[in-house]
This record gives structure tokens, sequence and C-alpha cells, in this order.
């Protein structure tokens, strides 16, 4: 491979933060509240902190919000110096997807984010993520400006998914990801949908409409703004993908008894995405919780955000499905949860009498509003910072209000009000509040209980049921 330096520029504009940026930076913070969970005296500090960032990103003040995440997580992982200033840049590698060992033309760009403009050197190389190979990229300086940009061609790379790895000062980060793929995704699209264009019209037209919304995320250059995109690894979709369109082909469903994690919209009322997570294949007669994200989140929040996806991890060791829609999109119409329902019960044989709602923030009110209106489909609801009464007109599944003593959002006196209105109306309904926990931190701290809670209820029962499911069992047994 031969490599040469084409340009070197530095200019006064950085690049604009998005949507991936403020990703990375609360993943981050995420990872770092599993790896790294504060002592009981430092749970207060760190919430109001963390709520303090969140009221800036709803100002429009991302760096702002990026930078103090970015200091909670540097506490948290106790990083040094080095490596905590190397989470103010954004650094991009274009094009993110090529094509295997094929020549192509690299370009290297790195923005400051937040903080003092400062002199420092980078070294990128991109790495297989087994770390079987490393490919040298070069060296690129800030100094003159907070942005700067390099171009090399004569590039080659194997098939697989590359880290790209950044070091200065002797720290180092993965700072994002080049994929080398058999085929470059748009081309793959427009085969799989010559395909589906020549199915039989008999061909269920649900879940052809279902694999047409999950083409639609092979793109070749996905967009900082759509995290169902730049979440995606590319090989792992068109692989999946690829399989998808094979089974409809033959008339078969091929979400049916097969343990997954995957992204589509669903056509219903309206047209709604949502990620489904069934942790097993074979499932029979499993519960299903219905996760809806809060304001500013999407339907990858409770999958890969809060407690750096501890909800999948608790759908593996307490079996059950788990479904997150986009909250907006889903709750205005029963249609859209009686559609999602249908489709989990084509693929999966849930069990109809153990349907959960949980929501934080937007997505407890979400919840609480869907309940209202269709109690006689769930089992359970979890309102977690946030929530509103219903009226006695409706009696409502039985509901756990959870809030934290700090948040200054949904507050323990406005979740106290909402217990008391609902009592009032003769609900089942109970309030915890977490000592020391603001408004996001505290679903983290909530989730194992909050889910426990769900699955020990079932609709039409007056107690209490166990969770039978035999891998839930099988997890707790071995932990």
């Amino acid at each position: 491979m031969t490599t040469f330096l084409l340009c070197l520029l530095a200019v006064s504009q950085p690049l604009s933060v998005t949507r991936a940026d403020l990703a990375a930076a609360y993943l981050r913070f995420e990872q770092a509240l599993e790896t790294h969970p504060p002592e009981a005296t430092e749970v207060r500090s760190l919430s109001q902190a963390f709520d303090q960032a969140t009221l800036a990103f709803f100002s429009g003040r991302n760096a702002s919000a990026i930078g103090a995440i970015d200091a909670q997580s540097k506490r948290l992982l106790k990083a040094s110096e080095s490596t905590a200033s190397l989470w103010c840049y954004k650094v991009r590698v274009n094009p993110p997807i090529v094509v295997a060992d094929q020549n192509f033309k690299v370009s290297l760009n790195i923005s400051q984010l937040y903080g003092a403009v400062a002199d420092k050197l980078f070294e990128v190389a991109l790495r297989n993520e087994k770390g079987e190979k490393q490919v040298g990229i070069g060296t690129i300086r800030i100094g003159l400006g907070p942005f700067a940009s390099l171009s090399i061609d004569g590039i080659s790379l194997p098939l697989g998914r590359y880290e790209v790895f950044v070091t200065s000062e002797g720290a180092s980060i993965v700072a994002g990801h080049i994929s080398s793929v058999k085929e470059m995704p748009s081309a793959a699209k427009s085969r799989h949908l010559v395909a589906i264009d020549a199915l039989p019209e008999k061909a269920d037209a649900t879940l052809v409409s279902m694999v047409k919304s999950r083409l639609d995320l092979l793109v070749d250059e996905p967009s900082e703004a759509n995290s169902a995109e730049f979440l995606a690894n590319p090989i792992d979709l068109a692989r999946t993908i690829e399989r998808e369109v094979v089974a409809i082909s033959r008339g078969e469903n091929p979400y049916r008894s097969r343990g997954q994690d995957f992204w589509f919209r669903l056509a219903s009322a309206n047209a709604f995405p949502v990620r489904v997570y069934c942790p097993y294949k074979d499932v029979q007669n499993w519960p299903v919780i219905i996760a809806l994200h809060g304001m500013g989140g999407d339907e990858n929040m409770f999958m890969d955000g809060y407690g750096a996806g501890l909800i999948r991890r608790l759908a593996s060791e307490r079996g059950f499905v788990l479904a997150s829609p986009r909250t907006e999109s889903f709750s205005g119409s029963d249609k859209n949860v009686e559609t999602l329902l249908r489709f989990l019960d084509d693929s999966y044989g849930i069990d109809r009498s153990r349907v959960y709602l949980l929501g934080h923030s937007m997505g407890a009110g979400a919840a609480m509003s869907i309940a209202s209106r269709s109690p006689e489909s769930f089992a359970g609801v979890v309102a977690i910072a946030g929530g509103r009464a219903v009226s006695s007109d409706v009696k409502v599944p039985p509901t756990l209000l959870i809030g934290g003593e700090v948040d200054f959002l949904a507050t323990p006196t406005q979740m106290s009000r909402t217990l008391d209105a609902m009592k009032s109306n003769g609900q089942n309904v109970e309030l915890r509040i977490l000592q020391g926990y603001g408004h996001t931190m505290v679903v983290q701290a909530v989730l194992p209980d909050a889910v426990g809670w769900l699955l020990s209820r079932r609709k039409g029962l007056p107690g209490l049921v166990q969770n039978s499911n035999q891998h839930g069992q099988t997890k707790a047994q071995a932990r």
C-alpha cells in the first residue's frame, strides 16, 4: 500500500455539533456509570451536573452539553487529562464505507467541539475490531484553528469493520468506525428492491413494508442526524437484510422465533420507528415490555443509552421481549399499540396477559396516556421521572411511579401530587423516591427493580406471579 500527503489545511470554522456527537458523549457517560459506579456520596452531585448538561442540550447549547457530560465521565473513570482532552475533538473519516480490497482516497477531519484551542498533534490509524490488523493514516495537527483536514490516496482495506484509533500525548481513544464491505449499501439496496418488486402479490404486506424500511438504513454515508443509521453496523445489517428478503420470497416470516435486535418502521395509524430485542430463539409465551424514551431521545435510547443498554441485559437475564418505539410517533394512537402487539404475537407468540409499559420523562406521560386509553391491554405500568394522573372514568393497570429526590423537572412534589390524584380516583398506584438521584441518572438506578415489579404482575390476577421463563431462570441461577 502506498500513501502520500495531498493536503493539510487549518481553517477557522469547526464542523457543526451533531446528534452523533451528543450520542457519543452520552454513551460514554452511561458506560462509565456501568463500569465505574459512583460512591453513594457522589450520586447527588453527579445527578445534578448531568441534569444541568441536559438543560444545556434543551436550550440548544450542544457543545456545552457535551463538555459538561464529558466532565462527569472523566470524574467517574478518573481518566487522565491527556485521555479526557481527546474527547473534546470530533474525528471523522470519509468515506465511512468502502469496498473491500479496492483503493480509495480517505479524508480525515478533526474539529474541536469545546474548550480552548490548543496546539495538538494526532496520530490516526484504522484498526481491525479483532485487533488483527492496523493501517496507519498519518498525523494531523490542530493549532492554527479548531479544525484541520488531511487527505490521503492509495489506501485499501480487507473486508471488515475498523476502529478509527486516535493517539495524542500518550493517550488513545476510538473515535469512530470505517466499514470495508463486499458491496456498497446503495447497490445492495437497489438489488433487494428489485427482488422485492418481483415478489408475488400474496407476500405478506406488513413484512414487505418492514424490510423496505430496513433497506432505508443501507446508505453509503450514514447521517449524523439519524441514530438508527450511525449506530448500525453496515456489514451485519447487509447480511441480515439479505436473509430477510430471501425468507419473505419463500413466504416465511423472517422474524419468527429468532433471537435478535433489529430496527424497523411499522405502518399503522402512522409509520413509527421501533427497535425490538428478543434475546433467544424459539421463545414461547414470553411477556413484553414496551419502553418509551424521554424528550430528545429516540427508539435507541433504552437499547443503547440508559445504563448502557441495561434493559437489554435484563431481557436476557429475566426473559422478556423488549420493544422500544419512537415515543412521539407511537403514543398518539391505540391502533399503533395493537399493530405492534400483533406483530410481536405473530413473531414470538407473546403472553398477552403480561404486556407492560415503562416510560421515562415524556415517555412516562405517554405510558400513562396509553394505559388510560387501552387499560385492557396491559398488566402494569412504570412511570419514571414523569407521568400524569388519570380520571376516575377508567381503571388503569397497577402503576408504579418513580422519582428522583433532586429531579428539578419532575420534582418529588409533583410526583406526590400525581400519586394523590390517582389514589383519589381509586387507582392502584404507589410512589418511590430515590434519594440523591436526578432526572436522568434515576433510570439506570431503578431499571432492575422496575422490571422486576412489572414481571411480577399478570393481567386479571389480583396477586403477584413469578417470572417462569426458562431462559430468565437459567440466567438468574447462573449469576
